[in-house]
């Protein structure tokens, strides 16, 4: 479970990715009571939960939309029909390899034929097939691979040649560094440490207002940057606004 809280909206977000695997019964069951025992504490409030990554299977989708005192909930409820087919034949997430790993294992599975014999003679025609569509797997396989090496959404004939154009001095600077430190020095003023913040920060309304109130706050268009000591001034006006609690 991630909590994020965003208190002046009255607002709380549950992250629940476990809910996409194939839970059991008692799983499911503990599901539920983690969130009756919140159910009071989290009165007078939105709770949303998001599961993400996956199809929530239909057990864990009734348990889930059963839950009391929920305002919300996030679904991917749509599925990419537009998608190019060729860079879509490029593309291997965790389905994809299951499949492409269970048929290495099966084409590189060489048993010995003693054991095999009476097998294959009850089973040749379902053994014909598996061999028929390895096939034709590997076949697409290579053929995908084969237009992405070659395709030009790839490869940059444009690109290919400046790089082969490229001589050994294009890898050396006109100035030594202590020249180029000096004029970034003169043109930045840069502290002993320069120092920023990530830019996976909850970006809100009242952080929004505190950048606007606060003239020392990084603006990461500005070239100036602030010091890790203005960082932590930041930091620390920035939680008594928005009050939040991460767990």
């Amino acid at each position: 479970m991630v909590l994020y809280h965003e208190p002046s909206e009255g607002h709380m977000l549950f992250d629940e990715p476990t809910l996409v695997k194939d839970l059991d019964s008692h799983q499911l069951q503990a599901f539920t009571r983690a969130y009756s025992e919140l159910e009071s504490s989290l009165s007078g409030l939105n709770v949303i939960i998001e599961s993400y990554f996956a199809d929530v299977p239909a057990e864990a989708y009734k348990t889930l939309t059963s839950l009391k005192g929920v305002a919300g909930y996030g679904f991917d409820l749509v599925n990419e029909t537009k998608l190019d087919a060729e860079i879509k034949s490029w593309l291997a997430f965790a389905a994809q390899k299951v499949v492409e790993v269970n048929a290495l294992a099966k084409a590189l599975n060489d048993q010995p034929r003693s054991v095999t014999c009476y097998q294959i003679a009850l089973a040749i025609k379902d053994e014909v097939e598996d061999l028929e569509k390895a096939v034709a797997f590997f076949a697409a396989n290579a053929t995908a691979q084969a237009s992405r090496k070659s395709s030009t959404r790839v490869t940059n004939e444009h690109v290919q040649k400046s790089v082969a154009a490229l001589k050994g001095s294009d890898h050396r600077r006109a100035t030594n560094v202590s020249v180029r430190l000096d004029a970034q020095q003169k043109k930045l003023s840069l502290p002993v440490l320069p120092s920023t913040t990530i830019g996976s920060f909850p970006q809100t309304m009242d952080l929004r207002r505190v950048r606007r109130e606060c003239p020392s706050v990084y603006d990461i268009h500005s070239p100036r940057i602030p010091s890790a000591e203005e960082i932590a001034d930041r930091i620390n006006k920035m939680l008594a606004v928005l009050e939040t609690n991460i767990l």
